[in-house]
């Protein structure tokens, strides 16, 4: 999926976290450089990366060596080592590397990135455990953007009683006080004698005219409380 404007970014630490997100930002069609002191990481994205490098981020000499000035962002996803990360943050600030997103192991690391004026911090396992949480307690479905404690966008499976009605006929703003943004829906992608490729398509806006069909995943907005009102009313 190309996008309009290509970034150039390098990622610095090619475990699980690092190495999803390079493959990631390389299909959005970005240039991606990965870093790692192991071999066997950095020879695995070789071919998808634009291109890697073995390098041990806390040396000042083998880091001298990167495209730092080609780069627009650098992401530091070390995992595990505080001590590593924050070498390699001081490395790359007396570089002169000021676009620099870090990922943060600890409360106590965290003080520190922010003491070394890096503001950009992701929570990659803290975030993961609260989404997670989020949908055991509400049981809505397994894709929640939870905007607070009170409030998620959330993508589940439609319920039974929306089944081939339209959206207007629904009323489900007036009903329950909850946004239907859009729903995704299964299409035919390819076909040959032995199988039909299927994957799901988002179906935009969605007018008042929209009808719903078994099967289509809807992506809704409101109060995670109203939405599982919404899912589980017998209407």
């Amino acid at each position: 999926m190309p996008v309009k404007e290509v970034e150039k970014f390098m990622i610095i630490g090619l475990g699980i976290f690092g190495s999803e997100l390079a493959i990631d930002l390389s299909r959005k069609g970005h240039q991606v450089i990965g870093v790692d002191s192991d071999r066997d990481r950095a020879n695995r994205l070789k071919d998808i990366l634009e291109n890697t490098f073995i390098i041990d981020s806390t040396n000042l000499k083998g880091m001298s060596t990167l495209p730092l000035k080609e780069t627009n962002w650098v992401i530091v996803a070390i995992g595990e080592n505080e001590g590593a990360s924050l070498m390699t943050v001081g490395i790359l600030k007396s570089m002169g590397v000021n676009k620099i997103i870090c990922r943060s192991l600890s409360k106590t690391h965290e003080y520190i990135l922010a003491a070394m004026n890096i503001h950009d911090i992701v929570h990659p396992e803290k975030e993961a455990a609260q989404q997670l949480s989020h949908r055991l307690t509400y049981n809505l479905g397994k894709e929640m953007l939870f905007i607070d404690n009170d409030h998620s966008v959330t993508e589940t499976l439609v319920p039974s009683w929306m089944v081939n009605k339209r959206l207007a006929d629904l009323d489900i703003r007036g009903e329950f006080k909850v946004n239907i943004i859009s729903v995704l829906r299964d299409e035919n992608v390819s076909k040959t004698k032995s199988k039909v490729d299927i994957e799901k398509k988002c179906k935009g806006v969605i007018t008042p005219e929209f009808v719903f069909m078994e099967g289509d995943i809807i992506v809704t907005f409101g109060k995670n409380d109203d939405i599982k009102k919404m899912m589980t009313a017998n209407l």
